[in-house]
């Protein structure tokens, strides 16, 4: 084909490259197709972590992360006992099943886009708001990955493992229950929305805490896709707790990495675990709002996730 309107081609050289040197790293990255922005903003957000398993204590999950201005972890999570999911926390999923009918259609949509719901608070579509998207997508794909191990370490079982009348009207996933990764997703995509969405003139001066007491249209949101996960009968309102509580803490640290322009807040170092499923047993806001937090640290990100950075600006000007 290339011979008939061409010509022939003998291999030589007909145009010069726009320049030998390479080009600014981020005019490339907007030019690349979706899969490799999305393989390089998930390398530079797993870089900011970092997972603490020990294969021979299997209870406690921890989150560290080298930005910190300290060696504590910034979420520690210790796996509840099989007798506190069933006695304190089965009760709920029989009391939540009774709202199924109603938010049946939620349940399904939210199975695979929870995304989609904040859109209820703050339009987004990828014509206006394309940057937004794809640090919000970043988001998700972020908090699944951190999630995934944790939940495979605790080895914590699914509602319907305790009873076969839970029956759930939708798959119940074949991997552990505890942390929600629906939870930990919605949480730290609120926390990190809210920052991102904020009035132009406003610096980034409000923490989740903050948000949660306020009740932010974006955090109940996030409270609902989680609730409606407890609802369907594949998650018991612990793991609902746990997730949200490592959901904003890596929104939080996510959001003092590259939000330039916003006043520098520590970050809250957080716990939730064993037992205190038994003490709010119900997954509220305003219970996850009375949680204890383990004071806080100072984040400094100096190079660390420049692209990720230069994408948050671009975002943040589709809210001017």
């Amino acid at each position: 084909m290339r011979d008939g309107p061409g010509g022939a081609w003998q291999g030589e050289a007909t145009r010069a490259p726009v320049s030998e040197v390479p080009r600014d790293p981020f005019k490339v990255f907007k030019g690349m197709a979706g899969y490799p922005r999305a393989a390089t903003l998930d390398l530079e957000l797993g870089r900011l972590v970092s997972l603490e398993l020990d294969p021979s204590n299997r209870q406690v999950a921890r989150l560290q992360s080298d930005l910190l201005a300290t060696d504590e972890p910034l979420v520690t999570l210790t796996r509840p006992s099989n007798a506190e999911l069933a006695t304190a926390q089965l009760p709920h999923i029989r009391a939540a099943a009774d709202l199924r009918g109603d938010h049946m259609a939620e349940i399904f949509a939210q199975m695979a886009d929870p995304l989609s719901f904040f859109g209820a608070a703050a339009h987004m579509d990828g014509g206006g708001r394309k940057w937004t998207l794809e640090v919000m997508s970043a988001v998700m794909r972020f908090a699944s990955a951190v999630a995934m191990p944790i939940k495979l370490h605790l080895d914590v079982p699914r509602p319907m493992e305790f009873s076969e009348w839970v029956q759930p009207p939708i798959q119940t996933p074949a991997h552990g229950s505890w942390p929600s990764a629906h939870a930990t997703e919605v949480f730290a995509m609120a926390t990190v929305l809210a920052a991102l969405s904020r009035d132009k003139d406003s610096p980034n001066e409000l923490s989740p805490d903050a948000l949660i007491a306020d009740r932010h249209l974006l955090m109940r949101l996030a409270t609902r896709i989680a609730d409606n996960r407890t609802m369907a009968g594949v998650h018991f309102p612990t793991d609902s707790f746990a997730g949200a509580t490592l959901g904003i803490a890596l929104g939080s640290l996510i959001v003092q990495t590259v939000d330039r322009e916003g006043a520098k807040l520590p970050v809250t170092l957080r716990s939730f675990g064993a037992g205190e499923g038994d003490q709010v047993p119900d997954f509220s806001l305003s219970a996850l709002g009375n949680l204890p937090t383990l004071g806080t640290a100072d984040v400094d990100a100096t190079g660390h996730a420049q692209i990720l950075k230069l994408l948050w600006a671009e975002a943040r000007a589709e809210w001017r």
